[in-house]
């Protein structure tokens, strides 16, 4: 994601709790002091740690008015005690089209679940939307449906 989101142009301040080669690695997201306040979250959370991910990643971008994106199984926004999450500043719901593969290598098999990007967006006015990112395979001109 890091790499994507440079080429496109983007600046990325990568860390991780763990060594993937890129960034500055034993950051716990979680625990860090911020150097800075940040206009945007890009992030892909440990499953289990999304909510507290969410809740952090929306107070670092509360001063900018910035957004949090965090890509999460599809249900994500169905368990009851995930409801808090989706009041304001959450914004939208886009649904992949294709089940993500996480590593490259032999196994070409997709993981079981498909997955969304949750958006935050302090400064967003209206109700939440939901929509379904393009294929790029069917739809060459990326229209979001």
């Amino acid at each position: 994601m890091v790499e994507e989101l440079r080429r496109a142009g983007y600046w990325v301040d990568a860390s991780d709790i763990a060594d993937h080669g890129f960034g500055d690695t034993g950051i716990d997201f979680l625990t860090s002091a911020p150097e800075q306040e940040y206009a945007a979250i890009v992030t892909n959370p440990p499953f289990d740690l999304a909510r507290l991910f969410i809740a952090r990643a929306l107070d670092l971008t509360r001063a900018t008015g910035g957004k949090v994106a965090m890509i999460q199984r599809h249900e994500f926004d169905a368990p009851a005690h995930n409801r808090p999450l989706f009041d304001h500043p959450y914004a939208m719901k886009l649904i992949l089209h294709k089940r993500p593969r996480w590593i490259d290598g032999p196994d070409t098999s997709s993981p079981r679940f498909p997955y969304a990007w949750y958006i935050w967006d302090h400064q967003w006015i209206g109700e939440p939307v939901t929509r379904w990112l393009p294929d790029p395979d069917k739809e060459p001109n990326g229209r979001l449906l």
